[in-house]
């Protein structure tokens, strides 16, 4: 065999290994965006925080 037969098989055994790659990625379970988690993880942070503070609000008023 020559060179560029070596190479030519060669460069088919790497698409194959590539695209098992892309057909284990594409079947893998998606997962959620770290953005998203944690954009969702502040907002229900402030909210406690703010429900919280209306909380401490009502109380005072109320021992007033």
């Amino acid at each position: 065999m020559s060179r560029i037969d070596d190479e030519i098989m060669e460069l088919r055994e790497r698409v194959a290994r590539l695209e098992e790659q892309v057909r284990q990625y594409e079947e893998a379970p998606a997962r959620g965006s770290y953005v998203r988690w944690f954009v969702t993880g502040f907002l229900v942070v402030v909210g406690l925080m703010a429900a919280g503070l209306v909380s401490l609000v009502v109380i005072q008023f109320l021992v007033w």
